[in-house]
């Protein structure tokens, strides 16, 4: 398997443990729809939340848009 090019945020502990997770998920293959949907949500959410990928909104402020 070709290596993907790593990106800053790939060389973080808790992202590598996150990936590590939803990897397990789809590998446990949860027969209920519902339980497989929920743990792979889940999964998703915690790679996404990974610090470094963590993005701030703008948000809605009296005089318009700030980050």
């Amino acid at each position: 398997m070709t290596e993907m090019p790593k990106l800053p945020h790939h060389k973080l502990i808790a992202f590598g443990v996150a990936r590590d997770l939803l990897l397990a998920v789809r590998a446990a293959q949860v027969r209920d729809a519902k339980l497989r949907d929920e743990a792979l949500r889940s999964a998703k959410s915690a790679c996404l939340k990974s610090p470094p990928c963590v993005v701030t909104l703008p948000q809605k402020t009296p005089c318009g848009w700030a980050n």
